[in-house]
């Protein structure tokens, strides 16, 4: 994450799962910026926060990669909250989000 908005890898790298589409969307009903481009590991040093999506891990906080260390923000805790609730609805509210 960047002030700039949230940065994802584009889904060519990665699978583009539900769990990622949902907190996708769950970030832009929260009106925060998307922008899916390639992440260079060197740029890691300049974000603010980083999550994980995916089926297991759910949304969950990254505190370090490497010598990079991360505290959870406003961004991360908003789609970590959003995410629970969300999927403690149920299947058809995730699906109405996500399509």
């Amino acid at each position: 994450m960047s002030p700039a908005g949230c940065h994802t890898p584009t889904p060519t790298c990665l699978l583009d799962g539900v769990t990622r589409r949902t907190v996708m969307a769950l970030a832009k009903k929260q009106q925060m910026p998307i922008v899916e481009r390639s992440i260079r590991a060197e740029e890691l040093s300049q974000a603010s926060e980083v999550l994980l999506a995916g089926t297991a891990a759910e949304v969950t906080l990254v505190a370090c990669i490497g010598a990079h260390t991360y505290t959870p923000g406003d961004i991360t805790k908003t789609l970590m909250e959003d995410y629970m609730q969300l999927v403690r609805k149920g299947s058809d509210e995730v699906m109405k989000l996500v399509g």
